[in-house]
């Protein structure tokens, strides 16, 4: 069944079928829960919650849940300062978080072997000094990330990168992400990408250079312009 998330206006996770057939409610309670993420081999979901939970912080801030795609098995997998946005490893067993007050880059990385709720995390070194990151999508292979930066002083000025786990490096690419919508081609080493001219881009990975390849005849965010 082809399955795709989506959120309730009271921020409840529900799961549906592409054509809308058998939705079927997953949270049903007062916590609102976000971004959800489906794991590579379909079971689960991730989603960010304010949910109480098992927290060692002396308020409840948003945390990483978990829970089975039929609605069972709720589990709480991070109790950080704060944690959103997961991204999930190819094999499952690691999530990248957005978490600035427990990762000094803005994202954290969050080993799911260990016991959970996690209470520490490998934070992503600095990009550059006073630049905050987001990851977006994970490469097939494990071995890179593609994300975006900005300064935090001007949220405008957004960079484009990939990262390397094993390198623990970054490359900046030459054209900004402005989007959440950059994803990896399956043999890792190419990157397509929307950006804000309605234009789909490729990126090579033996250059990184950016190169068009499609021009939307529409606005492909669905922008709603206003006139007057």
């Amino acid at each position: 069944m082809d399955r795709i998330q989506h959120l309730f206006p009271a921020i409840r996770l529900v799961r549906c079928s592409w054509r809308w057939e058998d939705l079927h409610r997953l949270t049903n309670d007062a916590s609102e829960d976000v971004s959800p993420r489906w794991s590579p081999d379909g079971k689960r979901i991730i989603f960010g919650s304010n949910r109480p939970g098992i927290t060692s912080r002396p308020a409840n801030p948003v945390q990483i849940w978990a829970i089975d795609a039929d609605g069972s098995g709720l589990q709480q997998l991070t109790d950080l300062k704060g944690a959103g946005l997961p991204v999930w490893s190819p094999d499952g067993r690691r999530i990248a978080v957005r978490s600035t007050l427990s990762c000094q880059s803005g994202v954290c990385l969050v080993d799911l072997t260990t016991p959970l709720p996690a209470k520490s995390a490998e934070a992503f070194p600095l990009f550059q000094p006073g630049f905050q990151i987001a990851v977006e999508h994970w490469s097939p292979d494990g071995k890179w990330l593609v994300g975006r930066a900005w300064r935090r002083d001007k949220a405008s000025d957004f960079r484009g990168f990939v990262y390397s786990l094993d390198k623990r490096e970054y490359r900046e690419l030459p054209k900004p992400l402005s989007r959440n919508s950059a994803r990896w081609l399956s043999d890792s080493r190419r990157l397509i990408d929307v950006e804000e001219d309605n234009k789909l881009y490729l990126f090579d990975g033996a250059t990184w250079q950016a190169r068009e390849i499609y021009s939307f005849g529409f606005d492909a965010f669905g922008h709603h312009h206003h006139k007057g």
